[in-house]
């Protein structure tokens, strides 16, 4: 279904907790050290609220919370990670080595059609927030530009003060 100017988003919440990773850390934590690593126990939910999207992390050493406007998304894009699926972006947590962003993998790993979901979710209220959205506050705020004009137009002619027509120029 395509997303009209006018339309709104309902608020929807995504458990993006990633529990066979965080299983596979805690079986092989005296070879990693990364299931004391924060962030990595716990859960993670993903909230795509109308104007924003809000990753929250919780385990017990740490939280964090991620709010991104959907124009500050970035590229939002489907992960395979060898066998395992996910989606990266920029509410993603950053790599710690050679930068970019680490994929959010859900679930069990293989939860093709959540990922799915979730990414052509974002991208749907990426675009209707993007593009679409400004061309809208665009007119909205010409719209209202115009009415302020309106508006000192009339102020002006009640105290009779000539209008100017034309932009004044500086004198160099």
């Amino acid at each position: 279904m395509e997303a009209k100017v006018g339309d709104t988003f309902d608020k929807k919440t995504y458990d993006v907790t990633d529990t066979y990773c965080q299983c596979c850390l805690i079986i092989t934590c005296p070879l990693t050290w990364a299931a004391i690593c924060p962030g990595v126990l716990g859960k993670k939910i993903l909230v795509l609220e109308e104007e924003e999207a809000i990753l929250t992390q919780d385990c017990c050493i740490y939280h964090s919370v991620a709010h991104r406007p959907y124009g500050e998304l970035g590229s939002v894009e489907r992960e395979n990670v060898c066998c395992f699926v996910g989606f990266t972006s920029n509410l993603s947590p950053t790599k710690s080595e050679g930068g970019g962003q680490a994929a959010i993998i859900p679930g069990n790993c293989c939860e093709t059609a959540l990922v799915n979901e979730i990414v052509e979710e974002l991208k749907k209220r990426m675009k209707h927030r993007g593009d679409t959205g400004q061309i809208k506050r665009a007119e909205e705020n010409l719209k209202e530009i115009r009415h302020l004009h309106a508006k000192i137009d009339a102020v002006m002619e009640h105290l009779n003060i000539p209008a100017v027509q034309a932009p004044m120029e500086m004198n160099r």
